[in-house]
């Protein structure tokens, strides 16, 4: 028996944990308080569209947005949540990645830093601001 051609979904290591479910009518409740909560977090239409980009650009396997966003401010102002909606909404595609990998010893660029191996095929790294603070 010869084995068969490979298929893109034989390279699928992560998942989110749950299936993918179209988006109905039925379901405009559901996007009314998803788009009310980007409102009060955000304000401007402008950095609401902005942030829709962002979160429907780390859904394709390929990201042609790439992007490093900071989301700065004093507590209670919706980074949990927002970071919160990221982690559940892509499962594995998204890591909280090991405080050594920014504040740890520099590993030699001829040596593999074990830490950047959870970073493999994810689509968001979140990074807290506790973890920054020294």
């Amino acid at each position: 028996m010869a084995p068969r051609p490979g298929k893109p979904s034989d390279f699928c290591l992560k998942g989110t944990g749950y299936s993918f479910q179209e988006v109905t009518c039925s379901d405009g409740p559901k996007l009314s308080k998803i788009l009310q909560f980007l409102k009060n977090l955000f304000v401007e239409e402008e950095v609401i569209d902005y942030v829709l980009k962002l979160l429907a650009s780390t859904l394709t396997p390929v990201n042609k947005l790439r992007s490093l966003v900071f989301f700065m401010g004093n507590g209670r102002n919706g980074k949990t949540a927002l970071s919160n909606i990221f982690k559940y909404d892509l499962g594995e595609y998204a890591a909280i990645p090991n405080v050594s990998l920014f504040l740890g010893k520099f590993v030699s660029l001829e040596k593999l830093n074990p830490h950047m191996v959870e970073l493999n095929n994810v689509h968001v790294i979140i990074v807290k601001n506790q973890i920054l603070k020294m």
